[in-house]
């Protein structure tokens, strides 16, 4: 069975998200999951800067590379308390 490409690998471009290049489904779970493992402040830092324009599968790649262990030793697993209470 053929690996379909997904929609992930996307830039920012004005106010629209243009299509960079396909990857394969399997890949983007896998790095959706190295990602999730990171916790939740890693999560909204890669959203910031894939929202402030930058090559969002370029920076999605080395975000899944980062050790999730070595993130929660420095205390940079979880948002600050304040930033659960912004809307």
């Amino acid at each position: 069975m053929a690996t379909r490409p997904s929609s992930i690998a996307l830039r920012a471009a004005g106010d629209a998200l243009i299509p960079t290049a396909p990857i394969p489904r399997s890949r983007a779970h896998l790095l959706g999951a190295r990602i999730h493992d990171l916790g939740p402040r890693a999560l909204a830092e890669l959203l910031i800067e894939i929202l402030s324009g930058c090559d969002a599968l370029a920076r999605i790649e080395k975000y899944a590379e980062l050790d999730p262990a070595i993130v929660a030793a420095v205390g940079a697993r979880d948002l600050p308390p304040a930033a659960r209470t912004v809307r």
